[in-house]
């Protein structure tokens, strides 16, 4: 598959609380993915998407996930620069998806 170079997650993901996204009830937090998880998640869902009347909506979502994080990481002091280039990747990849498609994202 030829997008099987931009699945890998190489990148290291830094572990702080404030990248976790979740539900807190009752007290609790709920298990949830960090914003890297989600747009990798989101990115992947829209590779491996099987309907194609779905995979314009899957690539927006992954896309706008995708801008996020790389915002996030545009204003962060850490160094980033291998999570910046997954992202640089993934976002290629859904592009060249969507020209395969030849569909419009309503995200970017």
């Amino acid at each position: 598959m030829a997008f099987k170079v931009f699945l890998s997650n190489t990148f290291e993901v830094p572990a702080r609380p404030s990248n976790h996204i979740g539900d807190r009830m009752n007290g609790v937090t709920t298990p949830t993915l960090t914003r890297v998880d989600q747009w990798h998640e989101l990115y992947k869902a829209a590779l491996f998407e099987t309907d194609k009347k779905k995979i314009p909506a899957r690539i927006a979502d992954a896309e706008q996930a995708i801008v996020l994080r790389a915002r996030e990481l545009f204003f962060s002091s850490a160094d980033n620069i291998e999570e910046d280039q997954a992202l640089d990747d993934a976002l290629y990849a859904l592009r060249a998806l969507q020209n395969c498609l030849g569909t419009d994202s309503a995200a970017a």
